[in-house]
C-alpha cells in the first residue's frame, strides 16, 4: 500500500500524520496505522468507524469520538489512515475536523498558523477535499471543545509520566553519599 497523500497533525509536542484515500486500499496491519472508516457502505477491517453517508456528514459526537481515538493513536506513536469510497469528501471532512481542532488549539496557545481548516486540508491533502457545502460548513463550525479537553488530559497524563520518570532517574543514578546529601539538603530547605 503506497501512502502518498497525507495531512500533518500537530498539537504542541503531539504530532502525527493522517494518510487518506479510498478505504478499500487500506491493508490491515500496514505499518503502525490506525484505520478510520468513513464510509458506512464499506465493509472492510478498521479500528475506528465514523460511518457517514456519501456526500453527507456524520453526527457530531461520532466525529468527536473518532478524532479522540485518532489523538490517542498519535499519542501512542501511530499514524492514521482515513478513507471513504473515493477518499475525497468524507475523508476530507475527517481531516478538516482535525484541522479545525488544530486551529482552535493554536488560538488558545497564541499561534494562529491555521486560518481556515478547509483550506488547510486542501493545501496539504487534496485540492478538492471536503466536497459539498454541507461538509465545508460542518468542518468550519465543528465543536472541538470535547476533543481539546481530551487532548489536554492526554498531555497532562504524559507530563505526569515524564516528571515521575525524571525523579526516578535522579534517584537511581545517585550514589549513597550523594543521596544522603540530597536528602539532607531537602530537609534543610524544608526547615528554612
Amino acid at each position: 500500500m503506497k501512502l502518498t497523500e497525507s495531512m500533518p497533525v500537530k498539537f504542541g509536542r503531539l504530532e502525527g500524520v493522517i494518510y487518506g484515500g479510498p478505504f478499500r486500499h487500506y491493508v490491515p496491519g500496514t505499518r503502525r496505522l490506525v484505520a478510520v472508516k468513513m464510509a458506512q457502505e464499506i465493509d472492510h477491517p478498521h479500528d475506528i468507524a465514523v460511518d457517514t453517508e456519501d456526500f453527507s456528514v456524520p453526527e457530531v459526537k461520532v466525529m468527536q469520538q473518532g478524532l479522540m481515538a485518532a489523538l490517542k493513536a498519535f499519542d501512542e506513536g501511530k499514524d492514521v489512515y482515513a478513507g471513504c469510497m473515493g477518499g475525497t469528501g468524507r475523508t476530507g471532512t475527517f481531516m478538516g475536523c482535525m484541522a479545525k481542532a488544530m486551529m482552535d488549539y493554536d488560538q488558545e496557545n497564541s499561534d494562529r498558523s491555521i486560518k481556515d481548516p478547509v483550506a488547510y486540508v486542501r493545501a496539504h491533502y487534496r485540492k478538492h477535499a471536503i466536497e459539498t457545502q454541507e461538509q465545508m460548513n460542518y468542518v468550519r463550525t465543528f465543536d472541538t471543545a470535547p476533543v481539546l479537553e481530551f487532548l489536554q488530559q492526554l498531555q497532562e497524563a504524559r507530563t505526569v509520566y515524564v516528571d515521575r520518570t525524571v525523579e526516578v532517574e535522579r534517584i537511581v543514578y545517585l550514589g549513597p553519599v550523594e543521596w544522603a546529601m540530597h536528602q539532607f539538603s531537602n530537609l534543610f530547605r524544608i526547615q528554612k
